[in-house]
């Protein structure tokens, strides 16, 4: 092939393993919101627990596990270095704070069931994390 053809076939290949990272990564954020919605959920309805407690207590370990499964399954590279583990848990600290203003705000104050508010948080704040994320770690 001509020198045009192998630069095309070299961006497809990059596109593909692009198009793969963001599968990788989507499954995963996938897998962990739903099974961190269902720990909320049994904890907050069979257990009582109060719903920014629960929050409190399974953000620092749900952020852990994402972390290194995202180095290791999405990106395939388990290189801890502090930049980028500050960026990721300020990130995520972030999407606390608005997790625990919207439980606030929209179970506390306005009454509303918890598990309607927080199914509505993650997909929102999982969206907005998306965009925080590429601004952080590819801006």
């Amino acid at each position: 092939p001509n020198f045009l053809q192998r630069g095309a076939i070299k961006r497809w290949f990059g596109m593909l393993r692009y198009f793969t990272n963001i599968t990788r990564f989507a499954s995963l954020g996938i897998v962990l919101n739903l099974s961190g919605y269902f720990l909320y959920s049994l904890l907050v309805t069979i257990f009582k627990f109060d719903p920014i407690i629960v929050v409190t207590i399974s953000t620092p370990f749900f952020l852990f596990l994402a972390f290194y499964l995202q180095q290791k399954l999405v990106f395939r590279n388990i290189e801890f270095k502090p930049l980028k583990i500050f960026r990721f848990t300020s990130n995520y600290v972030l999407i606390y704070l608005l997790n625990i203003m919207g439980l606030f705000t929209f179970v506390n104050i306005m009454g509303l069931d918890p598990l309607i508010v927080q199914g509505f948080l993650i997909l929102s704040l999982g969206f907005f994390n998306f965009f925080l994320s590429k601004i952080l770690f590819n801006g």
